[in-house]
């Protein structure tokens, strides 16, 4: 990898081997917590093993990221170097099997996943690890691509993404939806269990507030467990409380409950 693409790519800094990285520009991890406020924590582990290097663990930079970005969208070319015929681009870019997710993640090629994006062909691939969240997106017929990447594992890293595709687009973006869920969460950790339920209520439209749609929000049952993942009991015990006033019908909740207990 570094042979054949970073070092043709001049990704001088990105690396697959993070005891070869520059520790002063590694980015701290960051989970969910929920101690004096609900919010991000730094993570004790850095997601990293020598055995899990080959499927992930790309150290690199945004700027670093859109050099690969640009090489693909010159079908396999930057700056006169070559990584890959233009032949080898469209066979890595053919459909070989459905995802059945949503907008460019509908089919799977070689390494990338495909779809579309607004009537564009997209092409993307995603990463997460504790701590992390990434995502690349091209527009190949349009010459666009963005790259993301959180330091945050919990975020709504799509909104964001979409949300740049459309300025590039030339399309108005008014403001980026938030997580409702997230939200009240916060407000859970505080000022307490009703005026969380308060603050939820209030919300009568989520697209005029400012939210995701239902569909595309976290569920209480995923906040839940991302606590339970970090070992706050105590802190998943009071979103699942939340979850069970604001759903009491919810059969998940109530199986997770009973769980807990």
């Amino acid at each position: 990898m570094k042979e054949h693409i970073l070092d043709v790519l001049q990704m001088q800094n990105s690396s697959f081997a993070m005891p070869e990285a520059d520790k002063r520009l590694l980015a701290s991890p960051h989970i969910m917590g929920m101690d004096s406020s609900f919010g991000a924590k730094v993570s004790e582990v850095y997601p990293y093993n020598r055995a899990h290097g080959p499927s992930s663990t790309l150290l690199t930079s945004a700027k670093e990221s859109c050099l690969y970005a640009l090489a693909y969208l010159n079908e396999g070319s930057l700056n006169g170097s070559q990584i890959l015929q233009p032949s080898s681009v469209q066979e890595m870019w053919r459909e070989v099997a459905p995802a059945d997710d949503f907008l460019y993640y509908r089919d799977i090629g070689l390494s990338w996943f495909l779809g579309k994006y607004k009537g564009y062909l997209a092409r993307a691939h995603g990463g997460m690890d504790t701590g992390f969240r990434s995502n690349i997106v091209l527009l190949p017929e349009k010459g666009i691509a963005v790259t993301l990447m959180f330091n945050t594992d919990y975020m709504g890293l799509h909104s964001i993404n979409n949300a740049i595709l459309d300025v590039l687009l030339g399309e108005q973006v008014d403001y980026i939806p938030r997580s409702l869920t997230l939200h009240v969460a916060g407000v859970l950790a505080a000022k307490g269990l009703e005026a969380a339920v308060k603050e939820y209520d209030s919300v009568t439209d989520r697209p005029t507030c400012g939210f995701l749609p239902a569909e595309s929000d976290f569920s209480f049952n995923t906040v839940i467990q991302n606590l339970l993942d970090q070992g706050d009991k105590e802190s998943a015990a009071k979103v699942l409380r939340l979850g069970i006033r604001l759903d009491p019908n919810s059969e998940s909740l109530r199986a997770m409950l009973e769980k807990m207990a």
